[in-house]
């Protein structure tokens, strides 16, 4: 469910930012896209989530845990991280994929974000013993 959803949102922020910046493969297009995609919205929304939700699952959703997402801890160990992997990613992909035409654009992102949940789920996975005990 949470890829599922997170799929969706994805698509309603491709189809604002061709509303806002126009669906040209362009560089006044394109640029404009990525960055607000990765230095806004990403960090600000996405990668928390997505973060959290993982941080959560492995809590089995104990109500006590749900604090500790707001926590600068939490947003230094394992959401500040994750999001800088996931630049590497994605900042180069996101220049390919907001150059091509729109309906190309959410198949080739579902793409790149196989690659990318394994790789997240791999970081995540490893970290994740050390981490929950400072948290």
């Amino acid at each position: 469910p949470l890829w599922g959803l997170m799929g969706i949102a994805v698509d309603l922020l491709y189809q604002m930012q061709s509303f806002w910046f126009g669906s040209g493969g362009g560089l006044w297009s394109v640029v404009p896209k990525v960055l607000v995609d990765q230095f806004i919205v990403s960090p600000f929304v996405f990668s928390p989530i997505i973060v959290g939700y993982f941080f959560l699952s492995e809590e089995r959703f104990r109500a006590e845990r749900w604090r500790a997402l707001f926590s600068w801890t939490f947003v230094w160990d394992r959401v500040f991280p994750t999001q800088v992997a996931g630049w590497f990613v994605w900042l180069p992909a996101l220049f390919l994929i907001y150059a091509m035409p729109p309906l190309l654009q959410l198949p080739v992102a579902v793409l790149v974000q196989v690659f990318w949940v394994l790789l997240f789920t791999t970081l995540n996975a490893r970290r994740s013993s050390c981490l929950v005990a400072k948290i």
